[in-house]
């Protein structure tokens, strides 16, 4: 697939003959996707850019094995050379490569900086998913036990318990694989990450001790020494009851802090795994040995492996390869290499971060990038009071008359008897102007808004809809009453609106009819004989409501 993508980047791909073999990627299938195999040193002679796996093997020993006769930083003289660096050993490999890269540049796809926008570039994130659900499977074939709960005939069993400190890309690897595999899991981290650990169904372990955990770029910073004993001592707690603990805390270019001691390894019970993903940095155990896997008194397994990445080496290799052609497309695609002749301030923060040498200069470290600046901090400070309501100016609306009724005294003001006389005046001119049948019509409306409000108020919310479709079959009743005033002399006002009335209710009646039909066809299955059904029940509903209307009448 890398190669594939690199040829649609106009990029033509040169293979080392074997070098994918042991990751189950042959030479075939590479020059099935259009690259060329061709030996070591051709790699070297012909390629523009050389993208390694490993760091670099050097003549003089400080690296790998110095049998291998050659020195690839020399081999890379002129180019551009992308390959990871161990923080360890990164100055020495830095100061060889300024001397024999010539014009040559170096770029190392650890030193991506944590923003957004290089989330696709991050190696350490991809290796170190791969690691964190590695070491589960580490633990797993040492643990001499369940990790899911079982209930046999033999006997009920209960799950693995297992304990994981430190929560960055590994640790939630491991969380999410442990918890897939029915273990009960447990998770620390110096920063309150709780809602994702609990999201991934594990249990968040609580220090009693406040800090601030988060340090620059998204890693963890080193704890203070108080905070240190409050956290080894819980660890000590929870250690005794665990099957498993996988430790994945690690300060870059730092030793990895001890988070396990001796006592504590002491402590938990025989036949228990610690793997220890920070053996590259010395280890988050006391008693990790870097690069070994050894039983402590027989009793407690202890796995320092740095190669865990490898160990699934296929899967690790295809995301390597997705980080590096997001590098190369990063970087400019087919123009890479003159990408890389930018000067070191007209560079953006992705490859300015990973320009590690460049003609004969060690760029690394990078200016440090300037951090999200917080929100400013809201100061307590006393409300300012509300400003005092405008005093309303008296107009003859509340002018006041006060009167003794029966024993009592009544107030009342000018504008409320203003409302009282208007309406008496309306009600005279009504009585005086109306036909005999008003107070008869009048009763009627107030019975069905009475009707009405009482009907909808004692039906659940989700009913509303069809019933509210259904009763616009009473608009009927309009029609009717159009039908009756539309025989009134042409063009009269009379019969302009009982138009208008009987072309309202018209919409009214097959609108409602509409929503009803698919309201009921929702809770219908399948085709054919079930919407038939439905017709018949909406033809059952419609003659209800024509008898509903036959009953007023």
């Amino acid at each position: 697939d890398g190669v594939w993508r690199l040829l649609e980047m106009g990029v033509q791909t040169i293979v080392e003959r074997g070098a994918g073999t042991a990751a189950g990627f042959h030479d075939d299938k590479y020059e099935e996707a259009g690259a060329t195999i061709v030996d070591e040193a051709e790699v070297y002679r012909k390629g523009q850019i050389i993208l390694k796996v490993r760091e670099p093997q050097v003549s003089e020993g400080q690296l790998l094995d110095d049998s291998v006769g050659r020195d690839e930083l020399e081999m890379a003289t002129g180019k551009v050379l992308v390959c990871p660096l161990p923080p360890g050993d990164r100055q020495s490999i830095l100061e060889r490569a300024a001397k024999l890269l010539g014009e040559g540049t170096l770029l190392d796809p650890f030193c991506v900086p944590r923003i957004s926008k290089a989330q696709k570039l991050d190696v350490l994130s991809s290796m170190g998913k791969c690691a964190g659900h590695r070491a589960v499977m580490e633990a797993a074939q040492l643990y001499q036990g369940f990790f899911t709960g079982e209930i046999t005939a033999a006997g009920k069993f209960p799950p693995a318990r297992v304990l994981i400190l430190g929560v960055g890309v590994a640790g939630l690897a491991a969380i999410g694989t442990s918890v897939a595999m029915g273990a009960e899991v447990f998770a620390w981290d110096v920063r309150d990450i709780r809602d994702q650990v609990q999201s991934l169904g594990a249990n968040w372990v609580s220090v009693d001790f406040k800090e601030e955990g988060s340090g620059a770029g998204g890693y963890a910073k080193e704890s203070s020494s108080a905070f240190q004993e409050a956290q080894r001592a819980t660890f000590a707690r929870y250690c005794k009851g665990m099957d498993i603990v996988i430790t994945t805390a690690a300060i870059p270019g730092r030793p990895s802090p001890r988070l396990i001691l001796t006592h504590m390894v002491e402590d938990m019970k025989a036949g228990s795994v610690i793997v220890d993903l920070a053996a590259l940095g010395g280890g988050n155990c006391e008693l990790t040995r870097p690069g070994e896997t050894y039983m402590y008194r027989d009793r407690v397994w202890i796995v320092g492996k740095m190669d865990l990445p490898s160990r699934m080496a296929k899967q690790a290799s295809a995301m390597y390869s997705n980080n590096m052609c997001n590098l190369v497309e990063e970087l400019g695609g087919a123009k890479m290499v003159d990408r890389t002749k930018l000067r070191l301030d007209s560079m953006d923060d992705i490859q300015r971060g990973v320009t590690v040498v460049r003609d004969g200069e060690i760029t690394w470290p990078p200016p440090r990038l300037q951090e999200p600046s917080a929100p400013p901090a809201q100061t307590a400070s006393t409300p300012a009071a509300p400003p005092a309501p405008k005093r309303k100016e008296p107009t003859w609306r509340d002018q006041k008359f006060t009167a003794d009724v029966l024993g009592h005294r009544i107030s009342v003001t000018a504008g409320a008897m203003f409302g009282v006389g208007w309406q008496m005046a309306l009600l005279a001119a009504v009585a005086l102007l109306a036909p005999e049948n008003l107070v008869s019509l009048l009763f009627i409306e107030v019975l069905a808004c009475a009707v009405g409000l009482l009907l909808v108020a004692n039906v659940q919310p989700a009913l509303h809809t069809p019933l509210m479709s259904v009763s616009n079959a009473i608009s009927g009743q309009v029609i009717l009453g159009g039908v009756m005033q539309v025989s009134a002399p042409a063009g009269s006002f009379t019969m302009l609106m009982g138009t208008l009335a009987i072309f309202v209710a018209a919409v009214n009646i097959g609108g409602g009819f509409v929503v009803t039909h698919r309201m009921l066809a929702m809770f219908v299955s399948g085709k054919g004989g079930g919407e038939q059904e439905v017709d018949a029940q909406v033809i059952g509903r419609e003659t209800d409501a024509a008898r509903l209307v036959s009953a007023v009448d």
